[in-house]
């Protein structure tokens, strides 16, 4: 998966102690980066994330005392007896935020891998950006808080986020990813602090897993100067992810470790349940062996790259390409929305704006557009359009 969603449990000391612990390996990967409006324009939270200022978001205060989340108590007491009320308010209390982890394909990772250091620095930075114009993608056009009677009216709000780059699988294959732990409590547009619609970024996350590729694929092609492509299934379909162009397809497994590990412990014919996989990579997980060290682990990458004929000059050779991301045109956003539409209502009478974003963002991700111009000009074109069938549903 592209992108997955998790909602954090262990009290915010715990979580916060996991995500910024250093240890060997780990101590540049447990270096997070503060993002969100919330954090940066209310909080004056930039730079380095500190684990005593992560924990105190967490646990629903500023990092200087202030109590920014109600209890749900004192919210709710009209809607239920106070029994019923306080184990409301005692569940809430154990969600200190969600995790939102963003995953690059497969051959990012191994360019990353065999790469130069400067090359892999490029990547590193190309996932950031692509995780931070994700983030505000997500702010700017998703509305994440709740008021009125039982949470029906939402808002528009600014999040609080601690990005962690890590770079590995379970099984030491190298895999990019980024952890955004996103604090349970944003800033509404009316200026009170209150806790994050969790049913609604749920329910963006696949669609915000789909504009993170977009941005990624952007931002690779502009400072790689590689090529992109879809690859293509037995049964001439196109897979839902990008690679990069000259990756062969047993490179990618042989660095698919943990991809294969999670498949095997799937039931027969449950590949397809993402709930199915999401079981059998919770049973297959192992601890991260802290004693690796950053040069055993590229030593080993390379060798086994070798075998199948890739090295850095591999890299180099694939990095030559000086096409940049192009603007998107309102004529190609029109073919590619009706083509989405129509391959949707070919299974579904009804869908909600995530399932256009996630389908539009699934057919541009590999074509090279500026993934800037993506989202604000598919919203706009959704509002306007008529084809699109939209049940508006509480978040």
């Amino acid at each position: 998966m592209v992108a997955t969603i998790s909602v954090l449990s262990g009290g915010a000391r715990g979580v916060a102690e996991y995500f910024t612990a250093t240890s060997g390996y780990y101590e540049v990967e447990r270096s997070g980066q503060w993002f969100g409006k919330a954090a940066d324009e209310n909080l004056y939270l930039r730079g380095k994330v500190d684990r005593r200022d992560l924990e105190m978001l967490l646990a629903g205060h500023a990092p200087w005392g202030e109590q920014l989340a109600r209890k749900v108590a004192s919210q709710n007491t009209a809607t239920g007896s106070e029994s019923a009320t306080n184990k409301r308010a005692d569940r809430a209390e154990r969600v200190p935020g969600y995790d939102l982890c963003f995953s690059a394909p497969k051959s990012v990772s191994i360019l990353w891998a065999v790469g130069s250091k400067q090359e892999r620095a490029t990547i590193e930075q190309c996932m950031r950006e692509a995780v931070g114009k994700t983030l505000t993608d997500l702010e700017g056009n998703v509305s994440l808080a709740r008021r009125g009677r039982n949470g029906t009216r939402q808002i528009d709000a600014k999040l609080i986020s601690a990005m962690f780059l890590h770079t590995t699988s379970r099984d030491h294959d190298p895999q990019l990813h980024i952890h955004s732990v996103i604090a349970n409590l944003c800033h509404g547009a009316d200026g009170r602090w209150s806790s994050v619609n969790s049913r609604l970024l749920h329910q963006w996350t696949p669609a915000m897993g789909r504009v993170f590729r977009c941005h990624l694929a952007s931002a690779l092609v502009e400072k790689m100067n590689v090529q992109l492509e879809r690859p293509q299934r037995e049964d001439g379909k196109l897979e839902a992810w990008f690679e990069v162009k000259g990756v062969k397809k047993k490179l990618i497994e042989e660095f698919s470790q943990r991809r294969a590990t999670i498949e095997k412990a799937t039931p027969e014919g449950q590949l397809g349940d993402s709930h199915a996989r999401a079981r059998a990579n919770t049973a297959t997980r192992r601890s991260k062996d802290r004693k690796l060290t950053p040069e055993s682990l590229r030593k080993e990458w390379s060798e086994r790259a070798r075998e199948h004929g890739f090295t850095d000059r591999s890299v180099q050779r694939l990095c030559r390409h000086t096409v940049k991301p192009k603007s998107l045109s309102q004529e190609q956003l029109h073919k590619v929305f009706d083509e989405a539409i129509s391959a949707m209502g070919n299974e579904k009478a009804h869908f909600q704006k995530w399932h256009v974003v996630s389908e539009v963002c699934e057919r541009l991700q590999h074509q090279g557009v500026d993934a800037s111009q993506v989202l604000p000009q598919l919203m706009d074109h959704l509002e306007q359009s008529k084809q699109a069938v939209q049940i508006d549903q509480p978040g």
